[in-house]
């Protein structure tokens, strides 16, 4: 899916630069969709999902017109998949200072919206999401302060906590961690270290 993904922001940006229409096209989209904290995610063989997570907005892509087909935008973008059989865009945003999980369809339309009011966010808060596959159940995994939080429904309490600290951690003033992904049963931690 990954492969998949590059692959059509790599045909959706040499769409977007090979036009002779190039500084029209430009000024359609903002700067910020070719930035690093940009994911892409290919919908159909037309459009494109752009998650914008500095100016916290969705933007489905038509690659053939170079048109925003719909956009919206968040408080927060803390996590996004696209999900498919059936096609739906899954955010994890939060409102009123709780976590909240939005189910969006291929064309736009919200489907469904669930709050986590037993997550408590904090400033530097990480959200990863995974999906239910197999006999797993649908998680989240939270970074908070220097531990690794574990959730699944009901979603209460951490069904596991554990300390995201490494044995190296000593040798460095700060540790930071950059970016979390769920990827049942695995958590994947991206570390910064000063």
């Amino acid at each position: 899916m990954k492969k998949m993904s590059l692959l059509f922001s790599m045909i959706f940006l040499f769409a977007l630069f090979s036009t002779d229409q190039t500084t029209e096209a430009a000024a359609k989209y903002s700067e910020t969709l070719l930035a690093e904290s940009t994911k892409a995610y290919a919908l159909t063989s037309t459009q494109t999902l752009l998650v914008d997570h500095v100016n916290n907005q969705l933007q489905v892509i038509n690659l053939s017109t170079q048109q925003i087909v719909w956009s919206k935008r968040f408080p927060v973008v803390y996590d996004s998949q696209v999900l498919i059989n059936p096609l739906k865009i899954i955010v994890i945003t939060s409102e009123n200072n709780k976590l909240k999980k939005i189910t969006i369809s291929a064309d736009g339309t919200i489907l469904s919206e669930q709050v986590f009011p037993s997550i408590k966010l904090t400033e530097n808060i990480k959200i990863s999401w995974a999906p239910a596959i197999n006999k797993e159940k649908e998680k989240l995994a939270v970074v908070n302060g220097s531990q690794v939080l574990l959730y699944e429904y009901p979603w209460k309490k951490p069904i596991t906590t554990f300390p995201y600290s490494l044995a190296e951690d000593k040798k460095y003033e700060n540790t930071i961690i950059k970016d979390v992904q769920l990827q049942t049963p695995y958590v994947v931690e991206h570390f910064a270290l000063t």
